[in-house]
């Protein structure tokens, strides 16, 4: 490999791949910053004309909006437009681990993450659409999405979830309340996901999610929010459109 492709690569791992878990947003890359992070000696030049090359354009699949500063300078700075990429499960696991951290559950049919306030939020990667599961609160109005199906407490669901969304989970969660109800839901835009993650880590209330006390509450379905123009679907793993609403 040529110092450019060196460059590149780089470039790509650490800046771009990085910002996709940020869609929406301008990226901004600073020659000086990638000279350094790379330790080079004396390349601002081959920096510079790698990040305003078309490679880079092509491979990040990006638009170059403006570069400011002089050229090849430490001080040079590219401004790049991401292309929306096409959400996959693969993409929406990226922004997860970037968002949460390390999984709390992880097999080839899931991966699962633990919000800071301990709820949980799954990822299931048996089918190819992206499907989420997440903890349901009494006072949660429905998330902001087109395709999401209710599960009350004991209603059957994907075997792989982890403790705090599975039906039948151990004993000790059992003491705590659980099962309780879950709701699952579809996202099929980039820009949707990084919206629908805010929403849940926003929409929490204290004590809805392992408040003994609530137990109750928190088995009942949100019938009384729902839209009435979501797209249903049958049994988690199938991707088949359901004609109706399953009883809850």
């Amino acid at each position: 490999m040529t110092q450019a492709d060196d460059i590149r690569e780089f470039v790509l791992r650490e800046y771009f791949s990085k910002a996709r878990a940020n869609p929406g947003q301008t990226l901004r890359v600073r020659a000086g910053d990638v000279h350094r992070d790379m330790r080079l000696d004396n390349a601002h030049p081959a920096v510079c004309s790698v990040l305003g090359g078309n490679k880079l354009l092509e491979a990040s699949r990006a638009r170059l909006l403006r570069t400011v500063g002089p050229s090849n300078s430490s001080t040079t700075e590219f401004f790049y437009d991401l292309i929306p990429a096409v959400l996959t499960v693969g993409v929406a696991e990226a922004v997860l681990r970037e968002r949460y951290g390390s999984p709390i559950l992880e097999t080839d049919k899931m991966v699962a993450f633990s919000l800071r306030d301990g709820r949980s939020i799954a990822l299931q990667k048996d089918i190819a659409k992206v499907q989420l599961w997440i903890e349901q609160s009494d006072r949660q109005l429905d998330p902001p999405v087109a395709e999401l199906l209710h599960y009350p407490a004991e209603k059957g669901r994907h075997s792989n979830l982890p403790p705090r969304l599975n039906n039948n989970p151990p004993d000790e969660y059992r003491r705590l309340g659980f099962p309780k109800a879950v709701v699952s839901v579809r996202i099929n835009e980039t820009l949707q996901l990084p919206q629908f993650l805010d929403w849940y880590e926003r929409d929490f209330v204290p004590g809805d999610a392992s408040d003994d006390g609530q137990n109750g509450k928190n088995d009942k379905t949100m019938n009384a929010v729902a839209p009435t123009n979501l797209i249903l679907y049958g049994p988690p793993g199938t991707g088949k459109p359901s004609k109706r609403q399953m009883p809850l």
